[in-house]
């Protein structure tokens, strides 16, 4: 009887140990998140003058390519905390402006060419755009791979 509870016991403590290791690892995943790094991708930025008969609209569009992000809620927020630190003070005088962020991968990266760009890296590696429209505070729309963006309201920068 006292083998018995002694097995027990120790097999209740290994599970317990298991458990216990589960939990800390899948804590740990999401606590130390990868580091990533954010660089221009000048491939299809824009800037450009539009004239509809008296009226002149000034548009820019500029992109970045994001170098180890994971959908971690840290790299949303660091890719927002950029953003803010990024954008142009005169963004009111813009019609339109956008700022995109690409997920580096196998066809996404810096010798990426326009077309394979505007075919496949704006439609599966975009994360998220920030866009204003006619000096409108900024909206953030997320991708993460998706063709639509999911809008998750405004952007305000401190």
């Amino acid at each position: 009887m006292i083998i018995r509870n002694k097995i027990l016991l120790t097999l209740l403590c290994l599970v317990f140990s298991l458990f216990i290791y589960k939990y800390i690892n899948y804590f740990k995943d999401f606590s130390e998140t990868p580091h990533i790094t954010i660089r221009p991708f000048r491939i299809g930025d824009r800037f450009e003058t539009e004239e509809y008969g008296i009226y002149c609209s000034l548009n820019k569009s500029v992109h970045y390519l994001v170098t180890g992000y994971k959908e971690f809620t840290q790299h949303d927020k660091y890719l927002d905390s950029f953003f803010c630190l990024i954008i142009d003070s005169d963004s009111s005088k813009y019609s339109n402006y956008s700022v995109t962020f690409l997920k580096e991968s196998k066809y996404t990266n810096d010798s990426t060419s326009l077309r394979i760009f505007s075919n496949y890296s704006i439609h599966h590696d975009r994360i998220c755009d920030y866009r204003s429209y006619q000096g409108y505070p900024f909206s953030k729309y997320l991708y993460r791979g998706e063709w639509s963006g999911k809008h998750l309201g405004e952007v305000i920068c401190k």
